[in-house]
């Protein structure tokens, strides 16, 4: 492991949409048994976020535990972080559907399909609870707004920003965030619905103005 380098791992709990209280050092990961192992290794720090926290060590570690919690995809987040330093999202033994990071570009394009809705509860500081409001960009329930990353899977191969590689029974698919960020930016600039499901005339997205 480079020293100057970053490992970054989800460890999301969705814990306020639960109505549960969330707590770094007990609060299970709902994501998976490497996603638990990871944020309990030694010198690995979790960040505070009850819906969306990551688990990180390396350089920039103390950056992600200490990213934003009153939101989920906004300014200062996690999600954020990983933009500006433009880090490598790796899909390892998942989908490239399974790309959370997509729904960062969408609240910056203020997508027509999803809302924001606040949910509450009681965060763990120095063993000590503390009642917070925690923004999260939601899908809207009342359309088929389903997440679809195949367009944007093959624009990203396609402009040759996606590598796949095997390693062992998985190919491990890697995108730079910036990268993926600007190709499914231009994505919705020409069609608004292209990272979701949609059913044709189910409904319209009204166009913005930039």
């Amino acid at each position: 492991f480079n020293k100057n380098g970053t490992i970054v791992v989800p460890t999301f709990s969705y814990s306020f949409t639960k109505k549960e209280d969330y707590n770094k050092f007990t609060t299970p990961s709902d994501i998976g048994d490497f996603s638990n192992y990871f944020w309990k290794s030694k010198k690995v720090k979790r960040s505070n976020n009850p819906i969306f926290s990551v688990a990180s060590i390396g350089k920039y570690s103390e950056e992600f535990s200490n990213s934003r919690i009153d939101d989920c995809f906004g300014r200062d987040t996690a999600f954020d972080l990983l933009y500006r330093l433009n880090g490598k999202i790796i899909c390892l033994g998942c989908e490239f559907n399974r790309i959370t990071f997509v729904h960062y570009v969408e609240q910056k394009y203020n997508v027509q399909y999803r809302y924001f809705k606040n949910f509450s509860g009681n965060i763990y500081l120095n063993n000590k609870p503390v009642y917070i409001n925690t923004s999260y960009y939601v899908r809207n329930l009342k359309i088929n707004s389903d997440c679809d990353l195949d367009k944007l899977k093959d624009e990203c191969f396609k402009k040759k920003k996606l590598y796949s590689i095997p390693i062992g029974r998985f190919n491990l698919l890697a995108i730079n965030a910036k990268n993926f960020y600007k190709i499914a930016w231009g994505l919705l600039k020409k069609d608004k619905s292209s990272l979701i499901v949609k059913k044709k005339n189910e409904y319209k997205i009204w166009p913005y103005w930039y």
